[in-house]
């Protein structure tokens, strides 16, 4: 759980998919998510992308894993093909990404684009111009935490002083959170919630099983991850795999041997540690 493109803010571009300027302010078309409060644990090769835009299905691609795209506050992973750029564009719901591949662009203007390393984050304001696009000839993959439902606007130029910040990968701030655990906030108030942060599980690292007063979801950015509601059912997730939690649901995890586990997450509550107990390799 851990320092994280989803920033192309699943507007995922209508205007980039298809659509035209008379697009401005309508909902876009996506996938229903699955709202049942259910836990969830799905490994990456299992993830079953759908269109975002059912007509234009060799866009954006999302897989819903909390909430609804197009009723409320939601989380999902995104994919972009290889080579796509996005235009200039905004939300009117503010979010938090998490770039989970190499080769996610995130940028406030058209000049000078360059993909952030895998691990980088943001937090994009409500109605402040951006793109976003993939780099090279591979998917690119990232996160998204939307504060409401999310629209695309056509934007004519940059934003005159966007307000989005940036957490490059190589440039996080960690901050220890207990027994070895630290944590980088992208948006919110952990004591308070809702909050989206990254945490930073060190190697073979496991807690007790436990639960949480908030519901949450997250993905694995770096590492071997081990996620149940016991020690017998641990299901082992690789990097790019998703997953959520309900509040009160027992679970437990684990990091996998030879490589810290670097999470993001998203809790609509504050964060209570304090029935988690962690045991060291």
């Amino acid at each position: 759980m851990v320092r994280i493109a989803l920033f192309i803010a699943l507007s995922f571009c209508l205007q980039a998919c298809g659509a035209t300027q008379s697009s401005t302010n309508t909902p876009a078309a996506a996938p229903e998510a699955t709202t049942a409060p259910t836990p969830l644990n799905v490994k990456f090769e299992n993830i079953a992308f759908k269109p975002f835009n059912p007509e234009k299905p060799e866009g954006f691609n999302v897989f819903p894993v909390q909430g609804s795209p197009k009723a409320g506050a939601f989380t999902a992973i995104v994919r972009m093909p290889g080579g796509f750029k996005s235009p200039l564009h905004s939300h009117s719901q503010a979010f938090s990404g998490v770039t989970m591949s190499e080769g996610v662009i995130y940028s406030s203007t058209t000049e000078g684009n360059k993909a952030l390393p895998k691990g980088s984050a943001w937090h994009q304001p409500a109605n402040e111009a951006h793109l976003d696009g993939c780099e090279g000839d591979n998917f690119c993959y990232f996160m998204v935490f939307f504060d409401g439902p999310v629209d695309m606007k056509p934007a004519e130029g940059p934003t005159a002083d966007p307000q989005v910040k940036m957490m490059l990968a190589d440039q996080i701030e960690w901050v220890e959170v207990k027994g070895g655990v630290k944590m980088a906030v992208i948006n919110g108030n952990p004591k308070e919630g809702p909050f989206t942060a990254m945490f930073n599980f060190p190697a073979g690292m496991a807690t007790n099983v436990h639960t949480h007063s908030s519901n949450f979801s997250g993905g694995l950015i770096f590492g071997s991850h081990q996620r149940g509601a016991s020690a017998d059912t641990l299901v082992t997730l690789s990097e790019g795999s998703v997953w959520r939690e309900p509040a009160g649901s027992p679970h437990m995890e684990k990091c996998g041997e030879g490589q810290n586990c670097i999470i993001v997450a998203h809790f609509d509550g504050p964060l209570d540690t304090n029935n988690v107990t962690l045991s060291a390799k």
